[in-house]
């Protein structure tokens, strides 16, 4: 069967994993897909299919990844990685792709990430992300991410901070793991981390920036910030106490473009999450006029139905049922403002603020 069919299958294949479609039959897919990759290495369609479809194989379940394993399939995939690389930006995609299914395997156990390591591969990862102009360097940073952690890989941003994939990579991974930090490593390398994504904030909010990730930046600022923020209060670390200032100064810009609202969004959510946190952040963010500055956006977010939910459940968050029956009442007229209003009620009756679902 020509190489061509072969890929448009497998791409067939990925398109049903990614829907949820899997059967009892998934082990043996895993099986065939590693034979197939051995024997057409020749042929960058089918081997991008390939590792793009075991990459989805393995995301979700540590018994594929396990058998992945067993099957040699970490020194398969890297020597994938290292004869892609060698063809140059022709093959940038199926490079990528490696590095995907390899982030996948580490996500999938301590055991796995153990094997990568054992392998290898966080050493070419890094190799690969300091590279001047690297191709796949947003890729390498997520699956160095899975595989080593924050420190490593806030460590290797420092070492190349001009490449643009690796910048933006590196923000998903803080943006994926600082709120979640729990080792004593993590935590502590946690404020310089802060302090560096506040460096390259600023940096992206000059006219023409060179890296301009905005949105991807104040996500992984947020995240830092709920990562740190219940081992500390108010006045310990100034870079937090400015963190915080930020979220609250974002809420006064107006919302130009549509990544605009998303920043607006995320900000409030991370003012919601800090105010339920410790009732010392609550305290703070009224001392630094957060009630007005929500008060403020719902006053100017009732074309946007979504950032004006975030803001009521925010607001509820930090004052309580008042507030949102104060806001309620002086927007009798806005449909939008009284159907956000209502959905947050309804929370606060329920006990339900802390709820994940409540701000979808």
């Amino acid at each position: 069967m020509p190489h061509a069919e072969i890929a448009d299958i497998v791409w067939c294949i990925n398109n049903l994993l990614r829907q949820d479609q899997r059967g009892p039959e998934v082990a043996r897919l895993l099986q065939l897909l590693v034979q197939l990759l051995r024997q057409r290495s020749q042929d960058q369609g089918v081997q991008h299919a390939c590792c793009a479809t075991l990459g989805v194989l393995v995301r979700e379940d540590p018994r594929l990844g396990s058998i992945l394993v067993q099957l040699e399939g970490v020194p398969l995939l890297m020597e994938t990685f290292r004869r892609a690389r060698a063809g140059g930006h022709d093959a940038a995609e199926l490079a990528s792709e490696c590095l995907c299914a390899l982030a996948s395997l580490a996500h999938g156990s301590a055991q796995q990430a153990q094997v990568l390591i054992h392998c290898g591969v966080a050493d070419v990862l890094v190799q690969c992300c300091l590279e001047p102009n690297s191709d796949c360097a947003e890729a390498a940073i997520w699956a160095l991410g899975a595989l080593s952690g924050i420190p490593c890989v806030v460590r290797t941003m420092v070492g190349n901070p001009s490449c643009v994939g690796l910048i933006r990579g590196g923000l998903d991974v803080i943006s994926e793991l600082a709120g979640q930090a729990n080792s004593t490593e993590e935590l502590e390398v946690l404020p310089e981390v802060l302090r560096l994504l506040l460096d390259i904030l600023e940096q992206m909010m000059a006219p023409e920036p060179a890296i301009n990730c905005r949105k991807k930046c104040v996500e992984a600022v947020c995240s830092t910030l709920l990562g740190l923020a219940p081992h500390l209060d108010p006045g310990q670390l100034p870079n937090l106490d400015k963190a915080v200032d930020g979220m609250l100064s974002v809420q006064a810009r107006y919302l130009a473009k549509d990544w605009d609202v998303e920043i607006a969004e995320k900000a409030l959510e991370t003012l919601g999450r800090l105010a339920l946190l410790k009732s010392s952040w609550k305290e703070h963010l009224r001392g630094r006029g957060a009630v007005q500055a929500l008060s403020a956006r719902i006053d100017n977010a009732t074309e946007h139905r979504r950032l004006l939910k975030y803001a009521f459940w925010t607001a509820a968050a930090l004052s309580g049922l008042e507030f949102v029956c104060n806001e309620l009442q002086r927007h009798l007229r806005s449909a939008e403002t009284i159907d956000a209003a209502f959905c947050t009620i309804i929370d606060i009756l329920d006990d339900d603020l802390e709820g994940d679902w409540v701000l979808k």
